[in-house]
């Protein structure tokens, strides 16, 4: 949904149909959308620098949620939480994990 929603504000960007208004708001959600992909990423790199082989992060608006390979029974969640809380601007309870035994796609 990300990468469509991504194509339509590119859209209302170069459309001259729109006004500058708009164009420029739809440019100003495009880096927000860019920034909190880099901080997913980020991390990401985290969660993975601490042996956790697979991982992915999806963040909305005051939550995101942490998809982990592995079971919970092997991965610490509060050190995960303190490790990308502050690099996500969330708290403990903003952050949801879900532990996959298969691998993510």
């Amino acid at each position: 949904s990300r990468s469509r929603e991504l194509q339509v504000l590119r859209e209302l960007t170069r459309s001259e149909e729109q006004t500058k208004t708009t164009r420029e708001a739809a440019a100003m959600k495009i880096m927000r959308i860019m920034e909190d992909r880099e901080k997913e990423i980020k991390a990401e790199n985290l969660v993975k620098s601490r042996g956790i082989e697979e991982c992915v992060i999806i963040s909305e608006a005051g939550m995101s949620t942490v998809v982990i390979k592995g079971s919970k029974a092997a991965i610490n969640e509060d050190e995960v939480k303190d490790l990308i809380g502050p690099v996500l601007k969330l708290n403990e309870n903003e952050i949801c994990m879900v532990f996959r035994g298969q691998e993510i796609e």
